[in-house]
């Protein structure tokens, strides 16, 4: 499993369907997702709204409209890492003020998948961190994370300017009996 140094930008993928959903529909942010996986000490202020979640459909809603939205992301993935599949996609609001603290990504599924981030809606107050290395994700490009690193996000903005990103789990075919 080839992961990057730290940030690899992949390309760019138009994100205006993506922010007129959210901003016209109602998502249900939750944090169970960290209770569940005791990453609430790490991850305060982010909420999570599941739209695939190991392989199955969390939010029907959700994974109806963002098949559509994704769709020309697919074959952008498929040239960078070779045929495969979805294991997870959510979208990540970060509350301004937060921050997630440095953490490494735990489970075989985070070693056998590409962890992808797509900002959504983000500026240059929100720093997210690999390493000790320091970048500012753009919105609308597609980057690879390396998630087995150690990494950290802070939003320095107020409490009403949220950080979010769509965040997909992609597995290349070779590897779907491992996760």
């Amino acid at each position: 499993m080839n992961k990057p140094h730290d940030v690899d930008v992949i390309g760019n993928f138009d994100i205006s369907n993506i922010q007129y959903y959210i901003k016209k529909n109602k998502i249900d942010y939750n944090d169970n997702y960290d209770d569940l996986y005791n990453r609430k000490p790490f991850f305060e202020g982010v909420f999570t709204h599941f739209i695939i979640n190991l392989f199955k459909d969390a939010n029907y809603y959700s994974y109806v409209n963002f098949t559509l939205m994704i769709s020309e992301l697919m074959p952008i993935l498929y040239k960078k890492y070779g045929k495969g599949c979805v294991f997870r996609m959510q979208l990540s609001n970060m509350r301004g003020g937060t921050q997630i603290k440095p953490h490494v990504d735990s489970g075989l599924q985070f070693v056998f998948s590409h962890r992808i981030h797509i900002p959504i809606f983000t500026n240059d107050s929100v720093d997210f961190f690999v390493d000790d290395n320091k970048f500012n994700l753009e919105c609308g490009k597609i980057y690879e994370i390396n998630n087995k690193k150690k990494h950290s996000v802070i939003n320095h903005n107020p409490d009403d300017h949220h950080r979010i990103h769509l965040i997909i789990d992609y597995v290349e075919n070779q590897y779907c009996p491992f996760v």
